[in-house]
């Protein structure tokens, strides 16, 4: 199972960062108006079994709908991954903030097959994680303060990757999915 952390410069060519640091900043100290639709929390019973490794799924995060001004800095930063990529089609998948102790507990996205891009700015080093089961071992990818990108592929049956997301900080994960 590969799962590897880029440096987000090598995948979002030509994408403006400065830009969409200023935004984060903002949407962080509440300047910035969002809509969050919150899924889940750590009391609530919405889960379900991940039979790969007998854990139920949950999750406390913030699943955004970033205002008009977010969508430019989307839609360009799905351009940017274009360039990369030019030969796949890109979707959105998620647009998430993740605050202080929030998470998105294990699960597998088998029924969502395809290879995922999600870009991540974290507001501290070390503070926001990605574990994942690789050969019956749990490994974790570390993220730096400020943007990275993870890489991996979802969904196919013989070989799910079981993962989740964890975060000590702010962290803001926005998901591409190509096919």
């Amino acid at each position: 199972m590969k799962v590897q952390q880029h440096n987000h410069k090598d995948i979002f060519l030509n994408f403006d960062f400065d830009n969409f640091e200023n935004f984060i900043q903002s949407l962080i100290k509440g300047d910035e108006k969002t809509t969050a639709e919150v899924r889940g929390t750590k009391k609530s019973n919405t889960y379900k079994k991940c039979k790969e490794h007998n854990m139920a799924v949950n999750g406390s995060f913030n699943r955004i709908n970033f205002t008009e001004k977010f969508r430019p800095i989307l839609s360009n930063l799905q351009q940017a991954l274009h360039l990369c990529f030019s030969d796949c089609n890109t979707e959105v998948r998620n647009q998430i903030w993740y605050k202080k102790d929030d998470y998105m507990g294990w699960h597998t996205n088998k029924y969502q097959e395809g290879q995922r891009y999600y870009l991540v700015w974290s507001q501290k080093d070390d503070a926001s994680f990605f574990d994942y089961y690789d050969k019956g071992k749990k490994q974790t990818i570390v993220s730096p303060k400020g943007f990275s990108v993870n890489s991996f592929y979802c969904g196919r049956k013989d070989e799910l990757l079981t993962h989740q997301v964890r975060s000590e900080t702010n962290r803001i994960s926005i998901g591409f999915r190509l096919r």
